[in-house]
C-alpha cells in the first residue's frame, strides 16, 4: 500500500508539471473563449535580445503567421518615445498571456526581471486569468541556480515547456501542440481559421 501511495503521488506531481497532450486537449475543449475581453494581444513575449533568433525565426512565424495568435513583441509593438517600463506595463495588461523565453541570458537581469515580476503580479491580481507560459531554451537544471524567488514561484506554480531543438521533428511537433493548447481559446470563427492554418501547416511539413 505504501509503494502504491508513493507511485500515485509521483504520478500526480509528474502530470501536474508535464501534462499529457490528451489532458491539455480536454481542458482546452471545456475552456471558455478568451478573445471577447477587449485585450489587444493573445500574448506578450518576454525575451532577451540574445534569443532573437528563436523568437523571430521560430515562435513568431509559428504562432502569429501560421496559427493566427496576436503577439506583442518589443520591437514591433512598443510605442517610440514612451518609457520602456510603461510600455511593458501596458503590454502585459493588454495581453491574455505572457510567454517567457527563458535562457541563461534571460536570467542575467535587466528589463526581463521587471517583465516577469509584472506578469506575476498580473496573474495574481486577475486570479490566474492572465496566464504565464515559461519556455526554457536551456535545460531547466542549467537555469535553476540563476532564478530569483519570483521566477522560482512562477515555475513552481505553472507548467513550463522546454524547447527540444530542431533535431527531433516528433519532439518539435509535440512542443508546438503543447504551446498552442496553452494559448487563449478563440471564438468559433477564429477556431475555424486556426484549423485551416494548422491544416496548411501540416501539409507543408509533409
Amino acid at each position: 500500500m505504501c509503494c502504491l501511495l508513493v507511485l500515485v503521488i509521483i504520478t500526480i506531481l509528474t502530470l501536474k508539471k508535464k501534462k499529457p497532450i490528451f489532458l491539455l486537449q480536454i481542458a482546452h475543449r471545456f475552456q471558455k473563449v478568451e478573445d471577447d475581453d477587449s485585450k489587444l494581444w493573445d500574448a506578450f513575449v518576454s525575451f532577451k535580445e540574445e534569443n532573437n533568433q528563436f523568437v523571430y525565426q521560430n515562435l513568431y512565424p509559428k504562432l502569429e503567421k501560421q496559427l493566427g495568435f496576436k503577439l506583442c513583441i518589443h520591437h514591433k509593438d512598443f510605442l517610440p518615445g514612451k518609457a520602456i517600463t510603461s510600455n511593458i506595463l501596458d503590454a502585459i495588461a493588454n495581453s491574455r498571456r505572457t510567454i517567457m523565453i527563458i535562457s541563461r541570458d534571460y536570467l542575467q537581469g535587466g528589463y526581463t526581471t521587471f517583465e516577469y515580476e509584472v506578469a506575476h503580479a498580473e496573474m495574481i491580481n486577475t486570479k490566474s486569468k492572465h496566464k504565464i507560459i515559461p519556455i526554457f531554451l536551456d535545460k531547466f537544471e542549467n537555469c535553476q541556480g540563476l532564478m530569483d524567488d519570483t521566477l522560482k514561484c512562477i515555475v513552481q506554480s505553472v507548467t513550463y515547456i522546454t524547447w527540444p531543438g530542431e533535431t527531433n521533428q516528433g519532439a518539435v511537433d509535440t512542443f508546438w501542440k503543447r504551446l498552442a493548447l496553452s494559448m487563449p481559446k478563440k471564438s468559433k470563427k477564429d477556431r475555424s481559421d486556426l484549423r485551416e492554418n494548422s491544416s496548411l501547416l501540416r501539409r507543408s511539413m509533409m
